[in-house]
């Protein structure tokens, strides 16, 4: 009989939870499972109890008590490590599903464990990329949008996509044509890009997580792109940014300590506010008031805080000033420590102004000039597409068929699944297994369906009216009876325009050429700038009204020359390059599909089931990408089932005809 035992966090240390000695605990591990091989799981277990005893009622606070305010929340998993023989077999969480009652006694808690991926989504919740804070920025100018749309590499790029007009290229269309002054690409056309990478690292610096990957490495991923667009038309909206008044109060009047600026940038309203001065008999009345002054040509929005916390807020467009508060007599109300904050559409500037009287000293605060010109970077989370942080993530994981997994706290691995089985140990494990096992043909899919979101651009549209698929999907094929399975992917896939033979743009465009679409979330592969152009465009910087001639540009769209100088695609299937004009044989099927298919649906691949007795260290150390060996076969591990107490495992594997 193994030893087992369940750690569960109690306030900030692990606490050993008491076992019943004849219960089963199994737990099942599987990571990608060949009838569904767009989900990504982990380990779990089946339910197992606890006994309701002065050690679990300790550590479980009572939850059969629903009087007790204290009592843990069942809602949220709670940290836990199961060991096997003192040592560690898989750390996670445990769910609190029920307690038993009898004869109005508590008898047992029911329990399921559950490994770490499952606590990364129960971690992410129902964020959007909208909710991460430390996506990248720059200080918007359209002197440096028409910069990062000609050349550069730069996290933030902002592809030739135009969100307002038909392009055209040398038709002598005055309105469209954008190698004409009248015709030019406008800064206001482009939305910006980001590295997907980056998006990776905002959501690691959020939930306090690290990614290792050799793959986020590679040219394949950090040239990917998303287009964050999420409205018809641009208009710049700049970060919520706190104002900056410190280096307009370096000499201050008399000392006075109820109202000054502190080198946190408060500007703190207390005592003249709050009280009364008694002086001998006479009372003395106080007034104040504190006010806020913006000078602008675009709409702003400013957000006042008071005490840490949101206390109002003032919207508008041009030149306003907003009172705060103005008192004329004592309030408590008023008193408090205030900061400002700012976005807005367009370059401001800003003062503040605050005036307070006791009756014997008279002091007024304010800037000696108008704060120094804000202009503001870019708030990417303004644009962000929407689409929910771990639907991302997902959805990422599908493209490329990545595997994840945890194997300690908050940190994660992510590779391509070929990857990840090829560096796994070869196990043979025909000692330990019975005879008796059941041999079963694999249920597969007849047809599997790799596509992107059905896209409403015209160009796109075009394609399916053309070729009875949309762009960018695959339908592989098979000799099975069974019926079709889908993979499909969050994102858009938009068709580009080959303008000319080394220019292509895109459209967010219906098909009339007119209406103004919103995509889905679209990614793009960032292939690398093209010069040379035999007819220059125009790029006209709005506001400046200053027009560049430009013989070069980033080109984005579907291609991407891969860490080994191939060119790689992200459309699924043998796809011609709307830049190159070639046809790209490494899609996203080929690269990271294939050879996992090809194996899974050889005439030759047999599903085995089986039961083996494995001892404590190969429990311990047995992972879902280890090759099994079976009486001189090669197979991979589809899931495994571990009875921790008998050290009994179910195997449930897959014929292994890779090339190794």
């Amino acid at each position: 009989m193994i030893s087992v035992q369940l750690l569960v966090k109690s306030g900030v240390e692990f606490e050993e939870v008491t076992m019943f000695k004849d219960e089963t605990i199994s737990v099942t591990s599987q990571l990608q499972n060949i009838i569904d091989i767009s989900k990504t799981s982990t380990d779990f277990s089946q339910s197992f109890t606890v006994p309701c005893d002065n050690i679990n009622n300790k550590i479980f606070k009572h939850w059969y008590e629903n009087f007790l305010d204290n009592s843990i929340n069942a809602n949220n998993r709670i940290d836990a490590i199961l060991l096997i023989d003192t040592k560690v077999f898989r750390e996670g969480n445990v769910q609190l599903n029920k307690v038993q009652v009898e004869d109005g006694k508590p008898k047992n808690y029911n329990l399921t464990f559950f490994g770490k991926l499952v606590n990364l989504k129960d971690l992410i919740k129902e964020d959007k990329l909208k909710d991460l804070q430390t996506l990248p920025t720059f200080a918007y100018t359209p002197t440096d949008v028409a910069s990062r749309a000609r050349g550069g590499n730069s996290d933030i790029s902002f592809p030739l996509i135009s969100s307002d007009r038909y392009w055209q290229y040398g038709s002598g269309a005055a309105v469209n044509d954008i190698t004409t002054d009248d015709g030019a690409i406008l800064t206001t056309d482009l939305f910006p890009a980001l590295r997907v990478k980056k998006i990776f690292d905002a959501i690691a610096s959020k939930y306090d997580l690290v990614f290792n990957s050799t793959f986020f490495t590679t040219l394949e991923f950090t040239e990917l792109f998303l287009h964050f667009k999420n409205k018809e038309t641009f208009v710049f909206l700049s970060q919520l940014v706190q104002f900056d008044y410190l280096s307009f109060f370096s000499s201050l009047p008399i000392p006075f300590p109820d109202a000054n600026i502190y080198n946190n940038g408060y500007f703190k309203v207390n005592k003249l506010l709050n009280t009364l001065e008694v002086l001998g008999s006479t009372t003395i009345g106080i007034y104040g008031f504190l006010q806020v002054e913006i000078i602008t040509t675009g709409s702003y929005v400013i957000e006042v805080y008071k005490n840490n916390n949101l206390y109002l807020i003032f919207t508008g467009t041009g030149n306003n000033t907003h009172t705060v508060f103005s008192e004329d007599a004592p309030s408590f109300e008023n008193a408090g420590a205030y900061y400002f904050k700012a976005r807005s559409t367009k370059a401001f500037s800003n003062r503040i102004h605050g005036e307070m009287q006791d009756g014997l000293t008279y002091f007024n605060v304010q800037c000696d000039s108008y704060n120094t010109e804000f202009t503001g970077n870019i708030d990417l989370q303004s644009y962000a597409p929407d689409i929910k942080v771990i639907d991302f993530m997902t959805g990422i994981l599908k493209m490329f068929n990545l595997a994840i997994y945890n194997e300690s706290d908050n940190i994660y691995t992510i590779e391509p699944l070929n990857d990840y089985y090829d560096n796994g140990t070869s196990r043979d494990l025909t000692a330990f297994v019975e005879d008796k096992n059941d041999l079963e043909r694999i249920k597969s899919f007849s047809k599997v369906v790799f596509k992107y979101q059905k896209s409403e651009n015209f160009m796109n549209s075009l394609f399916f009216q053309n070729n009875g698929i949309e762009y960018g999907e695959l339908q592989a094929t098979f000799n099975s009876d069974g019926g079709q399975y889908d993979v499909g992917l969050p994102f858009e896939n938009i068709l580009f325009n080959q303008l000319s033979t080394d220019l292509q743009v895109g459209y967010y465009l219906k098909t009339d050429y007119i209406t103004k679409l919103v995509p889905k979330p679209v990614l793009l592969y960032r292939y690398g700038i093209i010069s040379g152009l035999s007819t220059q465009i125009k790029i006209k910087e709005v506001d400046t009204s200053t027009i560049g001639t430009t013989g070069q540009y980033v080109a984005f769209g579907q291609d991407v020359v891969g860490t080994d100088t191939l060119n790689h695609s992200m459309n699924f299937g043998f796809e011609n390059s709307t830049l190159l004009d070639i046809p790209i044989e490494n899609g996203l099927y080929f690269d990271y599909y294939q050879e996992y298919l090809a194996n899974v649906y050889n005439p030759k691949s047999r599903n085995l089931k089986v039961k083996a007795k494995l001892t404590p260290a190969l429990i311990l150390n047995l992972r879902l990408n280890d090759r099994i060996i079976l009486f001189q076969k090669a197979y991979l591990i589809n899931q495994f089932t571990t009875d921790l107490t008998t050290g009994i495992v179910n195997l449930d594997l897959l014929s292994d005809f890779r090339t190794i």
